[in-house]
C-alpha cells in the first residue's frame, strides 16, 4: 500500500487507461531534487528550462508526458484497488501508478523495484481484479489475473467489448478494442463470458493444484479456448488455454501426449473473430 501526498491535475489524459493523470508532491520533490539537471528536461521547449525553475503545473505536466512514455511492467494492488508500474528508459525511473474509476495518481517514482513473484498461494497471482460478477456455478465472484487479460488481447485482439465510464458502469453503445481495452474493462469482459458459460456441461474437468486448491477448466464458447480458475473465497481466473487434457489423454511421457497450450506461449497467432 501507498500513502499519498497532495493531487494535482496534470492536464493531461493517459491513452491506455483512459483517465486523467494527477500528480503527488513527493513525485514533483523527486524531480526538483533528483533531475532538474537532467538533460532530458533541460531540452525540453517551456518557459523557464533555462533556470529549470518549473512551475508545479508546467512540471505536473512534464511529469505526465514521461508516465504516457513509459514503458508498462506489472500490475499491482493499491489503496485503490489496483495500480501499475511503468519504466522510463530515458530517465531510468519506475513510475508507480494507482488508479480507480475517476483517476489516475502518480504516487511514486523509484530507481529499483522488487520484480520477483512470491512462490506460493495467493502471491502468485498479485495482479488479480474484482469484476463484481458472480459466477452461477460456485456462486463466487470472479476475479481475473494479467496472464488471462494479456492472453484475452493476444486472441482476440480486435473484438469489440463494452467501455467503461469513469463511474465504473458500462458505458451504453460505447465500445472499445480487446487490445486498447483497460483492465478493468478487460476484467469485466472476461468474466462475464465465464458467468454466460455458467453451467454444468461447460465445466471439461477439476483438479487439485500442486498447493492443493481446487481449480476447473471450463470450456467458454470461443472457439476452442478454455479458461482455468482457481475456486477461492473467489473465482480466480488465473489462464486462458487453447487445449485441455482429459483423462484420456495419455500423460506426460507417453506415446501420443499432448502438451497443454496456453495462449500466451510464443508462437501462438492471435487474430482469431
Amino acid at each position: 500500500m501507498f500513502k499519498f501526498a497532495k493531487l494535482e491535475n496534470s492536464g493531461a489524459k493517459d491513452p491506455e487507461l483512459g483517465r486523467e493523470l494527477y500528480i503527488t508532491t513527493s513525485v514533483r520533490k523527486y524531480f526538483r531534487d533528483n533531475l532538474s539537471s537532467s538533460p532530458e528536461l533541460l531540452a525540453l521547449d517551456v518557459p523557464g528550462s533555462e533556470s529549470v525553475r518549473f512551475s508545479n503545473e508546467e512540471l505536473n505536466n512534464i511529469i505526465a508526458k514521461y508516465v504516457i512514455n513509459s514503458q508498462f511492467i506489472k500490475n499491482i494492488k493499491t489503496k485503490d484497488g489496483w495500480g501499475l508500474i511503468r519504466y522510463n528508459q530515458s530517465l531510468s525511473v519506475y513510475f508507480i501508478i494507482s488508479y480507480d474509476n475517476t483517476y489516475a495518481k502518480v504516487i511514486s517514482v523509484k530507481n529499483k523495484i522488487n520484480t520477483e513473484s512470491r512462490s506460493s498461494g495467493q502471491g502468485m497471482y498479485p495482479s488479480m481484479i474484482s469484476s463484481g460478477i458472480i459466477d452461477p456455478i460456485r456462486n463466487l465472484e470472479i476475479r481475473v489475473s494479467t496472464t488471462a487479460r494479456i492472453a484475452m488481447k493476444k486472441a482476440f485482439p480486435y473484438r469489440l467489448i463494452e467501455k467503461i465510464l469513469t463511474e465504473g458502469a458500462p458505458s451504453e453503445g460505447s465500445q472499445v478494442t480487446v487490445s486498447e481495452a483497460n483492465p478493468l474493462e478487460l476484467t469485466k469482459f472476461i468474466a462475464k463470458v465465464l458467468a454466460e458459460n455458467g453451467k454444468e456441461n461447460k465445466i471439461k474437468t477439476t483438479f487439485k493444484t500442486n498447493s492443493g486448491e481446487n481449480a476447473e477448466i471450463r470450456g467458454v464458447g470461443m472457439t476452442n479456448l478454455v479458461f482455468v480458475s482457481i475456486i477461492r473465497d473467489t473465482m480466480d481466473i488465473v489462464s486462458v488455454q487453447d487445449s485441455w487434457r482429459s483423462d484420456k489423454v495419455p500423460r506426460p511421457g507417453q506415446k501420443g501426449r499432448r502438451e497443454v497450450l496456453t495462449v500466451n506461449r510464443e508462437g501462438f497467432k492471435g487474430g482469431r473473430v
